[in-house]
């Protein structure tokens, strides 16, 4: 039997872009436009590729799909609505928020933010990857607004809303080992040669406790470039690392952190989990819900209370809690789990008057 065609939309085709389009691809016949280029001015550029894609792919087509909203999500949900198609947004955390001090958020751009907003009000289904992207009030990052979320920026929705939460294959990331190196913390985050990321991704937060606990080390992944801060001795700067890679280097550290000011569903903080890392993580979105009791949570950014945090980390049974972080992953948050939710809501997307089976 023929597959239904469905066209999804990304702006880049990433590690879990990929990930969701091999899902969809399992019963259905996907088409994918990417909006990505490393230069803004060719926007327009990427416009007319995107129309010229809808125009040879609109014929046929069951379902539209796009990867976050934003300027790539505006035209395929326009003609979704125009021809009659269901339209699904995957939100996933910049397309939720604003954060003026730093510049970052779809809704911080005048912009971005109208292209996000009538992405969000055109297409008929959201699924957010995290019921903190909805709406929630942040209390970790002081500088910016308290108020966050789609439901905040844009409260007449009138899409219908479920949560998938991203999944993972354990299998695809080793087991917890005890050969750790003592009092040993990582972290990773891409292209942290800006400044502002550093400060987004909580990167700086590291190289500040780290001045402060001397006899702890530090390993940051994520610097591109050639120009590095001035770091202490204890910390150790990689760039941007494979998956195999590492996995091994998560192997070869007792704890895993992740001091973001914004997030969604971090998919480097539970694949280090199953890799037995220990978290410690900012409460920011989801990152406390994925945590548990298995780790532990920052509450303010606060350089002070992160070195309490870590020194009472430390004194933690590390090998209890390394074998706990991985089994919460693999029992919570299953890629089985995200393949049923996403197969399960297009179909539903489809047929929306179908009688559910038990």
């Amino acid at each position: 039997m023929k597959k239904p065609k469905m066209l999804y939309f990304c702006v880049n085709q990433a590690s879990f872009v990929k990930k969701d389009v091999a899902i969809f691809a399992q019963k259905y016949d996907v088409k994918v436009c990417d909006f990505y280029h490393t230069n803004k001015k060719y926007t327009p550029i990427l416009f007319l590729k995107q129309f010229w894609f809808l125009l040879v792919n609109i014929w046929g087509t069951k379902i539209v799909v796009c990867q976050f909203a934003g300027y790539h999500s505006f035209m395929p949900t326009l003609v979704a609505r125009l021809f009659n198609i269901p339209s699904l947004i995957v939100a996933g955390g910049m397309d939720c928020v604003s954060f003026p001090s730093l510049r970052y958020g779809n809704f911080h751009k005048q912009l971005l933010g109208a292209f996000t907003r009538m992405s969000f009000y055109l297409c008929t289904h959201i699924s957010p990857v995290h019921e903190s992207l909805l709406k929630r009030n942040d209390t970790y990052y002081g500088d910016d607004n308290f108020k966050q979320g789609i439901l905040h920026y844009c409260p007449n929705i009138r899409a219908q809303i479920k949560t998938i939460y991203n999944g993972y294959d354990a299998a695809a990331w080793p087991k917890p080992h005890q050969n750790r190196k003592p009092n040993s913390f990582i972290t990773v985050a891409a292209t942290l040669d800006n400044p502002v990321r550093m400060i987004l991704k909580g990167a700086d937060m590291v190289f500040d406790v780290a001045r402060l606990l001397p006899d702890y080390s530090f390993t940051v992944i994520g610097f591109m470039g050639n120009r590095k801060p001035d770091w202490p001795a204890n910390v150790t700067v990689l760039p941007f690392t494979p998956a195999d890679e590492l996995a091994r280097l998560f192997g070869e550290h007792e704890f895993y952190l992740q001091l973001s000011i914004s997030e969604g569903f971090p998919n480097a903080l539970s694949e280090a989990m199953l890799c037995g890392c220990i978290p410690i993580v900012s409460e920011v979105a989801s990152m406390s819900f994925i945590v548990g009791d298995a780790g532990f949570v920052l509450t303010q950014r606060n350089v002070s209370m992160l070195k309490v945090l870590l020194e009472d980390a430390v004194r933690q049974d590390k090998v209890f809690l390394s074998k706990a972080v991985r089994n919460r992953i693999e029992q919570n948050f299953p890629i089985s789990k995200r393949v049923k939710g996403l197969l399960d809501l297009t179909e539903e997307m489809l047929h929306p008057n179908k009688e559910k089976t038990a």
